[in-house]
């Protein structure tokens, strides 16, 4: 494997464990859930749907919006992310 690419994956895979767990700390938490709105947006303005791994870093921004005390701004991007994604996906299903 390439460096860049070992560097690139772990470097996911720590994103993705990292939604999981602000996921957990956000649930129910007013305070701590508006300290994640800021990042939770960037990723969602930042996130890659042309990749595999970047559509898993947004399903669990999605999972992580989801689980936290709620915002209508975050629930918003959230669906509108979710749109897309059945919008392309839907048209490969279709296909078959």
């Amino acid at each position: 494997m390439a460096p860049s690419y070992v560097i690139r994956f772990y470097c996911s895979y720590l994103q993705i464990k990292l939604l999981k767990i602000l996921a957990v700390l956000g649930s129910g938490d007013k305070q701590a859930s508006g300290n994640m709105y800021m990042v939770l947006g960037d990723i969602f303005r930042k996130g890659d749907t042309a990749s595999n791994i970047g559509n898993a870093i947004l399903y669990e921004c999605i999972c992580c919006i989801s689980s936290i005390f709620p915002n209508a701004k975050m629930l918003d991007a959230a669906a509108e992310t979710t749109s897309k994604f059945l919008k392309v996906h839907t048209k490969f299903l279709c296909e078959t």
